[in-house]
């Protein structure tokens, strides 16, 4: 037998069996499994006389000669499947990432889109958990290398309790080993949540804009409205007075939308924007004002057509419009139109009055209409009159070029800007000299270009939604702003009188609903009907809103069934043809589709995704690498490693080349303790022992007791 080593001198200190020495076993020896801890373990009996054994156990499969340090068939082949199986599962990420590289601009197909959707939806849900599996691996494996070639224990335990996000934030803590490991693992960790998010944002589709030119036809806001054409005008007048008072009782979000009831775009009033600049070329923005502030010229606007239903369309029409400046507003006296004529007096409405411009001897006159001979009798709400110290023409007499042609809305022709006079009955002192609302107001007209945006709905849903993006004066000669299409005496007395009796005649001292519109303009049915104090208005808020009243009136003269209907297919018609050929005008404009949809990659998100891939393809490499280049078995964070030198563990001799994962599958049937190996003496004594040793091994207790 041979000689006892330190380790069966130090079980015998302990008061413990020795383990059979590999060395004293001859081949005549058989050792059956039994229990440890028997003195019969020291005694060694040939075969031929062994009797049944009463102890000790040998070890099934204990190494029984020493071995090489390297891995058996099986083991090197499963290294080989795992290491293959984590590179592997590194490589889907990598894949997503490239290919949805390849299909930035591409069209989007729609079932490919949802299997990328798929993809990235399961990338998110696999990422952390491929992470956790191959960075635990791959730090465990730096651990073996590095305790292989001598390595800080420190540094060994923050490699290998650095498995989990957790471990890694808290071992570095409990350690405090605060260090450029533990910066760098902590670090790395951090590419798990990103890696998982950012596959879900490195991909999307955006619309992919295509240009086109095509033609859009815009309404003339300059042809002749038909009281200025003459001839009977009685087959218009109710269309003209319904959409008229339809637009008046319209909701307030229509009335401060860009579109009217019909679709129509209605034109701003320039001089009323609040716009803090304009462009060297004269463009006032309107997309920084807000929608609600926006004051329009009418509530009508001005029809368009031939624009794309799908597509967006960017074009400039030229318009214009009426702009009216009351200087004076009061309660006076009421002034009959009669008086104003030469200072006449007479029931009928007045007609028209020609006044030479340089007959400075005559004072100036008004022109204009209350309804009728009835009306002017039994004196009507309202009434319109223009006044002039200058030539009016007369529409049978005119001469076409009387006047030139100008550019710009700040040049005139005349000496004196032509006067409106507004009147509105107060009869709540109807016996103080029948006292009214008299107003006088500049009027001109202003021409205007205006960029006009219309966005269409690729899935035709409502139609598109067009607006004034920005406006600045007409380019283009015109006349000059102070002539008017009111200058036609015979025109300004179809007009007025009609305008006046839009909404009926009523009765006297019953306000119109014209007069409500300029009382309250939001909801003029919530206006009481009688006696509007309508002198009592800002000046600048009562111009805006005779400015739509007048604006909506004429606008809508110009052809009723137009603003109201299918623009296209009224004009088309050969009776209407014949009637006023130039209603449109045809202007180029600009198509920006965006029905067609390609794939659009996030060059950030994509890096955000594509560098934690790239490592953890980086840590499943370096795992591989370090394992196959570590000769010393992998003892770290086994259990089973607990038993290597544990002097309370009565084992065979040899087995030292085990890995921990060999020596647990020999050893996994004995049952250990962690516990007080010393339990009889006065000062306790913890160790990794077998539950069955010859003193035994307790539990350790934490009260009234103390451990070396």
């Amino acid at each position: 037998m041979a000689a006892p080593t330190d380790r069966d001198t130090l079980l015998r200190s302990s008061k413990h069996v020795p383990k059979l020495s590999q060395s004293s076993i001859s081949s005549d020896t058989t050792i059956q499994e039994g229990d440890y801890g028997s003195p019969s373990a020291t005694a060694y009996i040939p075969v031929d006389h062994q009797p049944e054994p009463t102890g000790i156990k040998w070890v099934h499969g204990w190494p029984t000669q020493p071995s090489p340090l390297t891995k058996s068939g099986s083991e090197f082949w499963i290294r080989i499947a795992s290491d293959t199986f984590a590179i592997l599962g590194t490589l889907p990420f990598l894949i997503l990432a490239v290919f949805a590289w390849s299909k930035h601009g591409d069209v989007v197909v729609q079932a490919e889109w949802e299997r990328i959707q798929s993809m990235t939806k399961v990338a998110v849900t696999a990422f952390p958990i491929i992470f956790a599996a191959v960075m635990g691996r791959m730090t465990r494996s730096v651990a073996t290398w590095r305790l292989e070639r001598g390595a800080q224990l420190g540094q060994l335990e923050q490699l290998l309790w650095s498995s989990t996000v957790f471990n890694a934030v808290s071992t570095q803590f409990l350690l405090k080993s605060f260090n450029l490991l533990a910066v760098g693992l902590l670090l790395l960790w951090a590419l798990s949540p990103l890696g998982g998010q950012a596959s879900l944002h490195i991909i999307d589709t955006v619309a992919r804009p295509e240009v086109s030119e095509v033609n859009v036809t815009t309404f003339n806001t300059e042809q002749r409205s038909f009281f200025e054409m003459g001839g009977d005008v009685i087959s218009h007048i109710q269309t003209l007075n319904n959409v008229y008072v339809t637009s008046l009782m319209a909701p307030g979000s229509t009335k401060t939308s860009p579109m009217d009831l019909w679709g129509n775009v209605k034109v701003p009033i320039m001089s009323r924007l609040n716009v803090s600049s304009t462009t060297e070329s004269g463009w006032m923005n309107i997309t920084d004002v807000a929608e609600e502030d926006i004051p329009y010229a009418a509530l009508v606007g001005v029809p368009v057509f031939s624009h794309s239903a799908t597509a967006n369309t960017t074009f400039s029409m030229e318009s214009s419009y009426f702009d009216i400046n009351c200087d004076n507003l009061t309660l006076s006296s009421y002034i009959p139109l009669e008086d104003t004529l030469n200072n006449t007096i007479n029931r009928d409405p007045p007609h028209l009055v020609r006044v030479l411009r340089n007959d400075t001897s005559l004072t100036p006159s008004f022109l204009g209409g209350n309804g009728s001979a009835t009306c002017a009798l039994y004196r009507c709400q309202t009434s319109f009159s223009l006044g002039f110290s200058h030539f009016v023409k007369n529409w049978a007499f005119s001469e076409p070029n009387m006047y030139p042609n100008v550019t710009g809305n700040d040049k005139t022709s005349l000496p004196e800007t032509p006067r409106l006079l507004f009147e509105s009955r107060y009869w709540a002192r109807s016996g103080e000299g029948n006292p009214s609302t008299v107003a006088y107001c500049d009027i001109k007209r202003i021409y205007v270009e205006a960029r006009v945006s219309c966005i269409g709905d690729p899935a035709q849903l409502r139609p598109p939604r067009c607006a004034v993006t920005a406006m600045r004066d007409s380019l283009r000669t015109h006349p000059a702003s102070d002539i008017t299409p009111f200058m036609f005496g015979g025109m300004f007395l179809s007009f007025s009188s009609r305008i006046a009796q839009s909404s009926g005649q009523g009765r006297p001292a019953t306000a119109t609903i014209t007069e409500r519109y300029l009382n309250n303009s939001a909801n003029p049915l919530l206006t009481h009907d009688v006696d509007l104090p309508l002198f009592r208005l800002p000046r600048a808020l009562f111009s805006q809103r005779l400015t739509q009243i007048l604006n909506t009136y004429y606008l809508t003269s110009l052809l009723p069934e137009g603003i109201v209907g299918n623009l296209s297919a009224v004009i088309s018609s050969p009776q209407f043809m014949q009637y006023n050929p130039v209603v449109t005008h045809s202007v180029p404009a600009t198509v920006t589709s965006t029905t067609t949809r390609v794939y659009a990659v996030n060059p950030a998100w994509l890096i955000a995704f594509l560098g934690p891939s790239l490592a953890l393809f980086a840590a499943a490499a370096t795992s591989a690498f370090f394992a196959h280049h570590t000769s010393i078995p992998d003892v770290l964070g086994y259990a089973s490693s607990l038993s290597r030198d544990s002097p309370f563990v009565v084992l065979p001799d040899g087995g030292t080349a085990l890995g921990g994962l060999s020596r647990a599958k020999l050893l996994k049937s004995r049952r250990v303790r962690f516990g007080d190996v010393r339990a009889a003496e006065d000062v306790g004594y913890l160790a990794f022992a077998d539950l069955k040793t010859e003193a035994g091994v307790e539990r350790a207790r934490t009260k009234g007791r103390v451990y070396w």
